[in-house]
């Protein structure tokens, strides 16, 4: 785009059709001033493109002040590709200026916070796809990628609806080096665990003494909790197994006189640290 073209108006035939329509010389005689300030003013970059000054666009059409349309192949190049004027995104504009709020910087809105959580559902949907594998004969579909990330754009658009509508925004907010913290302890605890199951299966004798333990949970119930026995449900020798008296989870363990309960007070506090709340917020 670094030749600009002549805005000298030339005579062209004239065009009648369905998607376009030239009622003028190219460009019309009525925009040259304005293509000539921009070739004065702006970058030789900016100059590349067809003399054709944009008054307005609908769907796939673009229009001059003077008559002329044409067809826009890219629908708004570097843009969602929705079209010009699609009536839902004028119906959004629309509710945001009634609103009275068009920009608020970096400070907080509800309309980023739900953008996030569909950027990360969405995220976890790319993880969890099997997008772009080849088939048999290592030959990849482009349509069924291009499908595969549509169904993922509105399977994440609708966990964000009805995750928004269950499960509100609390307080806090993640802390990733606690977070990273937690995933080397769990990766730890894990192999840790596992070879000591393994070695009490191949024993000669099975030293095991199973039982139960009480263990007090400092997370309130709800979402938190249930993540808490989640996490601790996959390390090999414990299982928790239900709620007990008061606000307890009870246990299963292979041996309850091993420190079970300090090692599920660690896994605690880092996973309320790396939701970023404090214990004594509960």
């Amino acid at each position: 785009m670094a030749m600009a073209f002549d805005p000298t108006p030339k005579a062209v035939p004239p065009v009648d059709t369905r998607f376009r329509r030239i009622v003028t010389a190219i460009p019309a005689p009525g925009s040259v001033e304005t293509l000539r300030t921009l070739q004065r003013c702006e970058p030789v970059s900016m100059t590349g493109q067809p003399p054709i000054v944009w008054h307005r666009a609908e769907g796939i059409q673009v229009y001059d002040a003077y008559g002329n349309m044409w067809l826009d192949w890219s629908s708004g190049v570097v843009v969602a590709n929705a079209g010009h004027g699609a009536p839902e995104i004028l119906h959004a504009i629309r509710g945001q200026v009634e609103q009275g709020l068009l920009h608020s910087y970096c400070f907080p809105n509800a309309a980023r916070s739900a953008l996030v959580r569909w950027g990360g559902l969405f995220g976890f949907w790319l993880l969890l796809a099997d997008i772009g594998a080849p088939d048999a004969t290592g030959a990849t579909n482009g349509a069924e990628i291009g499908a595969d990330l549509v169904v993922g754009l509105l399977a994440a658009a609708a966990a964000t609806w009805v995750s928004l509508r269950l499960l509100p925004p609390g307080p806090g907010r993640v802390r990733t080096g606690a977070l990273a913290r937690l995933a080397w302890r769990f990766l730890w605890q894990s192999v840790v665990a596992g070879i000591g199951v393994a070695r009490l299966a191949f024993a000669p004798r099975l030293a095991v003494r199973p039982g139960y333990l009480n263990y007090p949970v400092q997370i309130p119930p709800g979402p938190g909790r249930a993540t808490f026995g989640a996490l601790t449900s996959l390390v090999p020798g414990t299982l928790p197994v239900g709620a007990g008296p008061g606000d307890t989870l009870v246990y299963h363990c292979l041996d309850p006189s091993q420190p079970v309960a300090q090692g599920l007070a660690a896994d605690e506090a880092l996973l309320i640290e790396a939701q970023g709340r404090d214990q004594a917020d509960d």
